[in-house]
């Protein structure tokens, strides 16, 4: 039996989710930086592609 494939699956779908994970929380940073600089609910939906509800939320969060 060879493991090996099945590793190699493993290792590239678990690289995937880091990756996913990474890009969120860098978004985030990007939003909650942006809001501290007062920027406008619509310019940060733009450029992190969170939604204005999110973004609200996020603010409240704050």
């Amino acid at each position: 039996m060879n493991l090996f494939p099945a590793y190699e699956k493993w290792h590239e779908e678990t690289l995937a989710i880091g990756k996913a994970r990474g890009r969120s929380l860098e978004r985030l940073s990007i939003a909650r930086t942006m809001l501290q600089e007062g920027a406008a609910i619509a310019l940060i939906t733009k450029v992190t592609g969170f939604s204005a509800k999110e973004i609200e939320q996020l603010s409240l969060e704050q």
